[in-house]
């Protein structure tokens, strides 16, 4: 009987134990390499969308933040006689100062204001007298904090304008919200209204983090003139 069969001439041979080992780390090998490359451009992506997506987000919500607060004024009575300006501290702005950290609160109120109709200028046509209550909090759900602005009609007619009542997401998966109260050669080089129009200038920072890479995240600033004053909660 012939134990060694020839194949070419050339005797055969099996495969050994250490080859079969050798060949299997080899292609492990290649394939965690491609597995890393593959995770790390998914990575990329996913975080390149995120934050374009989510600057967006921010930049919009940022711009409807700063209409409303522009907009805060005391009540006011227009007649033909006169225009009368009720600048009780009751409708003032009331704001958290500074740094609100997000990872260690819950539930907080941020802002409250209030939008009064007529406003600063008279109207061109009659309109009735009416005041919006503006609130925005943050809204703490699991380990994702939103920031939610809230409008309620608190004096004046129902009307079917949305704008009057509702509820807004303003940004989600927010890290933190700071206020600052600038005022004086502060404001008046940030806001190109005059000094004498304005009572300060609130800047507002807002930090977004990405929900699964804690590394990731986007902020947006604002400053807004304010013409009514401003106290600290």
């Amino acid at each position: 009987m012939i134990e060694n069969t020839k194949y070419n001439g050339l005797p055969r041979r099996a495969i050994t134990l250490v080859e079969i080992l050798i060949t299997v780390a080899i292609i492990a090998m290649i394939i965690s390499a491609l597995y890393m490359i593959v995770t790390g451009m998914l990575h990329t992506v996913n975080v390149g969308d995120w934050q374009s997506r989510n600057q967006i987000k921010m930049r919009i919500s940022m711009k409807k933040l700063h209409m409303d607060l522009f907009a805060a004024t005391y009540p006011s009575m227009i007649t033909l006689e006169k225009t009368e300006i009720f600048k009780d501290s009751k409708w003032s702005l009331s704001y958290k100062d500074g740094k609100t950290d997000f990872t260690t609160t819950g539930d907080t109120k941020l802002l409250e204001f209030f939008i009064s109709t007529p406003g600063r200028d008279t109207p061109e046509e009659k309109c009735d007298k009416k005041i919006v209550k503006v609130t925005l909090k943050s809204k703490r759900n699991g380990k994702d904090t939103s920031l939610i602005l809230q409008k309620e009609l608190v004096e004046g007619p129902k009307s079917e304008i949305i704008e009057d009542s509702k509820t807004l997401v303003l940004a989600y998966n927010v890290r933190y919200f700071d206020v600052k109260l600038l005022g004086g050669e502060q404001a008046k080089a940030l806001s190109e209204i005059t000094l004498d129009q304005i009572t300060g200038v609130l800047k507002i920072e807002i930090h977004s983090v990405h929900p699964t890479y804690e590394n990731t995240f986007v902020t947006e600033v604002v400053e807004i003139p304010l013409h009514v004053q401003a106290n600290k909660m």
